[in-house]
């Protein structure tokens, strides 16, 4: 499964940031299922990146 990113805007967000009113949330879904939630796009993509590197790396045969 690869990594996602999604743009979550007004009742998409989870209950917590609808609280805090921060719009729009993003979440991140990692290739085991862990979901993941950020209020910039910046610190979305960043973990994307890490996220994928992590999987690369874990999913790669050794030699």
């Amino acid at each position: 499964m690869a990594v996602t990113l999604k743009k979550l805007e007004k009742d998409d967000r989870p209950e917590y940031f609808r609280a805090q009113q921060i719009d729009p949330v993003f979440q991140v879904t990692a290739a085991d299922g862990q979901v993941f939630y950020e209020d910039s796009e910046e610190d979305a993509a960043a973990l994307v990146t890490r996220l994928h590197v992590e999987d690369q790396r874990e999913n790669t045969p050794r030699t």
